[in-house]
């Protein structure tokens, strides 16, 4: 069970930050503060895409199954905690990369 405590309070650590990933690389706007240095080549933006989606998407159902099972509740609220944590700092980040000025290196798609 060692394990999968870390595995739920590890996504509930990653999640919101990989939301940010899959939204600056699905969304091809090109203004605000350029975090990700992007234009990336098409292959690594879908491959970091795709694998920022799984770990976000993996979360929800890893907090529900730690809130079902007595001895992964307390992973269940870590990272239901680290995640609420993480959100803050992550829209701001958001809020920066989307508005503003466009950022150095940054090619409109």
């Amino acid at each position: 069970m060692a394990a999968a405590n870390a595995v739920i309070v590890i996504l509930g650590f990653v999640a919101p930050p990989s939301l940010f990933l899959v939204f600056r690389l699905v969304v091809k706007s090109c203004t605000g503060i350029n975090f990700l240095v992007l234009p990336w080549p098409a292959p690594v933006e879908v491959t970091v895409a795709i694998l920022a989606a799984v770990l976000a998407a993996a979360w929800f159902p890893s907090i529900v199954w730690g809130y079902l099972r007595p001895e992964l509740r307390i992973a269940a609220i870590a990272s239901t905690f680290c995640a609420f944590l993480w959100t803050g700092p992550v829209l701001i980040a958001m809020f920066l990369s989307v508005y503003g000025d466009p950022g150095l290196n940054c090619v409109p798609i």
